[in-house]
């Protein structure tokens, strides 16, 4: 009998477990803000609304379409608040850059008009509709380009590097306060800037991000951002929301500025664990 338990337990084990641990990995790129979701590594802000309809309706098309736009409608109002809560930097929300310039509200008002259906609907037995909706991080429309005149991008040209000396930066971060953001700071042991905004290239940055964020080191390898010769590093620790990495590292980067191209056209990625 306890032979028997103790088989059905392994097999538990071996069933959930690998669940369990791929919940957690996702939970480390994606933010869950109200009734949508911060997608870090897709580089989508996801968000879902609910309309319902009648199920003794005798014309239960039109009910189910009305219930669709209803759900649209709140999906789109309930963006504004996952929006608002993207954070750009370790003292920033863009409700802050909302709040600070009016001509940051109003680019962001028009950058969620563009807003568009994420998915097919969901119809559910209780007579509900789910409707997604997404808008892109990066890209030609999306929300770093309405940010923009706030984040103190230098105007920094692209070295003329034949053979640069690496592709890309690939830092592996093992802490648990390490948070997601569009505008994060690399520094050194001693508090020295290695990578930040004001290193980068506006449109690569508008194009891409600053990072690009994963939770599997072998699959940042291959990506095409940090491909084919990236520098890979770990990270000594979280500095309120710097993150740090060791001297030694800091210095394979700064002693080789002139031969490298990577920090300018935001070729790092950050991988959270």
């Amino acid at each position: 009998m306890k032979k028997a338990m103790l088989s059905i337990l392994i097999l538990s084990l071996i069933f959930v477990l690998p669940y369990a641990v791929d919940e957690n990995v996702k939970s480390a790129v994606e933010q869950q803000i109200g009734y949508g979701t911060i997608d870090w590594e897709k580089g989508l802000v996801i968000s879902t609304g609910y309309g319902a309809y009648n199920l003794n309706d005798k014309n239960i098309g039109r009910g189910r379409l009305m219930a669709l736009r209803a759900a649209e409608l709140d999906a789109k109002r309930n963006l504004v608040e996952t929006i608002e809560g993207v954070r750009i930097n370790s003292q920033t929300l863009v409700k802050d850059y909302q709040t600070q310039s009016d001509v940051i509200y109003s680019e962001v008002q028009g950058f969620l008009r563009g807003s568009r259906r994420y998915g097919d609907p969901r119809y559910n037995s209780d007579g509900t509709v789910e409707v997604d909706v997404s808008v892109p991080l990066y890209g030609p429309n999306g929300l770093l380009g309405a940010l923009a005149p706030q984040m103190g991008f230098g105007d920094i040209a692209i070295p003329d590097v034949s053979n640069p000396v690496y592709s890309g930066l690939v830092v592996i971060v093992n802490d648990e306060k390490a948070r997601p953001m569009m505008a994060p700071v690399i520094v050194d042991e001693n508090g020295n800037k290695v990578y930040a905004a004001e290193y980068v290239n506006k449109d690569f940055a508008l194009k891409m991000g600053i990072v690009g964020y994963g939770t599997d080191i072998d699959q940042a390898k291959k990506n095409d951002r940090v491909a084919d010769n990236p520098l890979v590093v770990t990270a000594v620790k979280i500095d309120g929301d710097n993150i740090v990495i060791s001297n030694r590292d800091a210095d394979k980067i700064q002693k080789n500025s002139e031969k490298l191209t990577f920090i300018q056209q935001c070729r790092v990625m950050l991988i959270l664990k």
